[in-house]
């Protein structure tokens, strides 16, 4: 295959990628969406409210300076706040007519 061949596909190929990337994003949020995708961020929304003071007591993660920023500002009360956006937010999806 020449270079000229590979770069003539690329852009088709980076296309392609595009599509795939875009009918998965669909896919995903069409779960999200359905009862069990809803039960499903419920229960993640659960363990992460249970979890986030538990991570940042952790001393794995107060010993690195990240940790330790998030820990100075409040990073348990962040990541309860984003588990709560989850478990309430409302997936819009797009409906198909074939």
């Amino acid at each position: 295959m020449s270079t000229r061949a590979f770069s003539d596909e690329r852009p088709d190929l980076i296309e392609e990628l595009g599509r795939r990337l875009e009918r998965g994003i669909e896919d995903v949020r069409a779960y999200l969406a359905s009862p069990e995708g809803q039960e499903l961020r419920r229960r993640i929304a659960q363990v992460a409210v249970i979890a986030a003071p538990l991570l940042f007591r952790m001393r794995f993660f107060r010993a690195s300076p990240i940790g330790r920023v998030l820990g100075l500002v409040g990073g348990a009360a962040l990541l309860v706040k984003l588990a709560e956006a989850l478990r309430d937010w409302e997936p819009v999806v797009a409906i198909e007519l074939d």
